[in-house]
């Protein structure tokens, strides 16, 4: 999500990365402080306009995913979530939206619903050519628009800088 925004960003789009994955990490990758963002715009009412922060890419705004709050699920299918977007949206040409797992939590198959477009992430050596195939299922089932995969770490190096993962393992067959 973070290279697609800064890909994006640097064609001269004005870009909103949002990190919807309540355990999200975007806020590390732009050094920034993890809140305040999302929980708190959605569950204490502050406006989004001011959790935006500056990514230091030109044209590339973030809003980190937050104060990781008591229930998550009061967040991302909340009407606030949506008016926020919508907001969002008028004053951005394009959302990026980094989510969790689409078969770890449901909040990926929520948010895609109202999304105009879905990328799936799959990931070298690490995501199961199964779980793969029961994630198209999810987002095909709530008519999410998928328009494309992405290869994550190819060269599978993302060792080298650390992991990041929900714990969850669906299978074993390897892509």
């Amino acid at each position: 999500a973070a290279n697609l925004a800064i890909t994006l960003a640097n064609q001269r789009f004005r870009v909103l990365l949002v990190d919807c994955d309540v355990y999200g990490k975007q806020h590390s990758l732009f050094n920034l402080p993890s809140s305040p963002g999302v929980s708190e715009v959605v569950l204490e009412g502050l406006a989004p306009n001011d959790v935006l922060q500056q990514s230091g890419v030109a044209g590339l705004s973030v809003m980190t995913s937050g104060k990781v709050p008591a229930k998550t699920s009061d967040i991302i299918g909340s009407e606030r979530m949506r008016a926020m977007l919508n907001d969002m949206a008028k004053d951005f040409d394009l959302l990026v939206l980094d989510c969790s797992p689409i078969l770890a939590l449901a909040d990926s198959a929520i948010l895609s619903v109202n999304s105009d477009a879905v990328l799936l992430v799959v990931r070298t050596g690490h995501t199961a050519t199964s779980a793969a195939a029961e994630a198209m299922r999810h987002l095909s089932t709530v008519g999410a628009r998928v328009t494309g995969v992405v290869l994550n770490d190819p060269d599978e190096r993302a060792r080298e800088y650390g992991g990041y993962g929900y714990g969850y393992d669906y299978g074993t067959n390897r892509t």
